[in-house]
């Protein structure tokens, strides 16, 4: 009982510090930053030969058909690919938080059941 009453204890502290980190993420962005090569259509430009100019950064927001890109300027490069790595830290972070309160829950359970059947 008492390994079990410090195992919750420790996934309660991770939880503590995970909940902690989330709160002090930054600031987010929803979607990813997402570089492409474009064909200008000019006659006798180097794209009709396969060199194509670019790369231009987008940031794509959206899933599957429902995509939207939009141009992302070379000074707001960093600040957007910045935010975006966030929001996947974030999600990241959030999956683990999910984890751990299961693990938690699954050990207040466990305390439980030891102590309804010991009287």
């Amino acid at each position: 009982m008492s390994r079990l009453k410090q195992k919750v204890n420790s996934l309660m502290r991770q939880r503590n510090q995970l909940e902690e980190r989330l709160i002090r993420s930054g600031p987010l962005l929803k979607g990813s930053l997402f570089e492409q090569y474009r064909k200008c259509g000019k006659s006798g430009c180097k794209c009709e030969r396969g060199e194509r100019h670019g790369p231009y950064p987008y940031l794509v927001v959206g899933k599957g058909k429902a995509r939207r890109l939009t141009y992302v300027t070379a000074s707001m490069r960093l600040e957007i690919k910045r935010r975006a790595e966030n929001s996947k830290g974030f999600a990241a972070l959030l999956t683990r938080l999910d984890l751990l309160s299961s693990d938690i829950t699954a050990g207040l359970k466990d305390i439980r059941r030891i102590l309804e059947s010991n009287p």
